[in-house]
């Protein structure tokens, strides 16, 4: 064997020269390494495989080529095995595998639940949490955490003397130990018993912080070029949820006004199907102006709302929407027929919008009735 295979399985040469891999590793291991070797052995043949090695705590995938070397007769006599460590390689897959299937299937708040679970796991450490920056810049929120396999309670905390602060400003950080030392304020890694901390910063399209994703453990965490690897694969779904909610949340409340200001305002609105010119939705002060419930109205087509005279019929009507589909604004008088057959007239705009994603005829209505009664008045009175 060569230096670095003694360096690995922590050896001297005497102690292994002689031995078998019953003598020197797990039973159930070396059973399993016998097997592959019997397979060289009787067929003379290479074979590449991945074998696992467990020293102390620590796991090891290595990918082992193993061949056999054979006399003039095609006979082996002896088996060599060269072995390179994939384990960095095999958790970096996994972390892969679990935001692609184990994180991927999540919606809303269980992605959140779904990463800490995962990261958690993979790199086999005590905690793991996302948490999000409150709107002032001063506190942070947990969304989930993982807390040695069980998913833990929500929680706030001000971020003045944590290291999730340093996370925040400048980006990935890595404490191999002393957290508690180094950050007393914070008392999260006193109650737990916390030695070591590492963190990278979630930030939407724009850059902007929307929180951090974070693990911390009771013992020295892996080198940090690799967990910095693993912390970001995680974290650009984190980022992606996050800005996500935040978007609809903002989209809610946009929703949310423009719907006030819809059943709020003074003017009349309909709301049209482009193809149909059926009326979809109607304010308060249209089904109040007609006499109608809001559901009588949404069961007629809007030219059933005229006095049934040219242009206020079906074929004046027609004629509006086909225009104002075509992208014209429409402006125009409308005599319409309330329910209890009295005749009001409406100024009426007519135009082609979006909303929600769908394509509608947005109609604006204000009552004229008193208006063109003066007209009139003083049409006669001139006459």
């Amino acid at each position: 064997m060569n230096r670095e295979f003694l360096k690995r399985i922590g050896r001297e040469e005497q102690e292994v020269i002689g031995h078998t891999d019953f003598e020197l590793i797990d039973e159930q291991m070396a059973a399993g390494y016998r097997r592959v070797d019997r397979r060289v052995l009787d067929t003379c043949t290479e074979i590449e495989t991945e074998e696992h090695a467990r020293i102390g705590e620590r796991r090891t995938t290595y990918l082992v080529r193993k061949f056999a070397l054979c006399d003039e007769n095609g006979r082996a006599y002896a088996l060599c095995g060269m072995a390179t460590d994939i384990s960095r390689r095999k958790l970096t897959e996994n972390a892969l595998q679990n935001v692609a299937l184990g994180v991927s299937g999540a919606v809303g708040n269980d992605v959140f639940r779904a990463i800490v679970e995962k990261l958690g796991e993979t790199l086999s450490v005590d905690f793991a949490f996302i948490a999000s920056l409150a709107e002032d810049g001063r506190e942070l929120r947990t969304l989930a955490a993982w807390n040695q396999g069980q998913i833990a309670a929500p929680s706030s905390y001000d971020i003045e003397g944590t290291p999730c602060k340093r996370v925040l400003g400048d980006g990935f950080q890595y404490f191999s130990g002393d957290v508690q030392a180094r950050f007393p304020r914070d008392g999260m890694f006193r109650t737990f018993g916390f030695h070591s901390y590492t963190g990278v910063p979630l930030v939407d399209s724009a850059g902007q912080p929307l929180g951090v994703l974070s693990v911390a453990h009771s013992q020295r965490l892996p080198e940090p070029e690799f967990l910095e690897s693993i912390l970001r694969i995680f974290a650009v779904r984190a980022a992606a949820e996050l800005e996500n909610q935040r978007t609809l949340r903002r989209q809610q409340q946009m929703e949310e006004s423009y719907r006030t200001i819809f059943e709020t305002a003074e003017d009349g609105i309909y709301i049209h199907d482009i193809d149909t010119g059926y009326v979809v939705d109607v304010n308060p002060t249209v089904y109040r102006s007609y006499g109608y419930s809001r559901e009588e109205l949404l069961s007629k087509r809007f030219s059933d709302l005229g006095s049934g005279e040219y242009p206020h019929n079906f074929a004046g009507v027609s004629g509006y929407i086909e225009k104002a589909r075509k992208g014209e604004v429409q402006r125009y008088e409308w005599h319409r027929r309330n329910r209890d057959g009295s005749l009001r007239w409406d100024q009426i705009v007519m135009q082609r919008v979006r909303l929600g994603g769908v394509d509608r005829l947005i109609s604006y209505s204000r009552d004229i009735t008193d208006l063109k009664r003066r007209e009139e008045a003083l049409t006669q009175s001139e006459e």
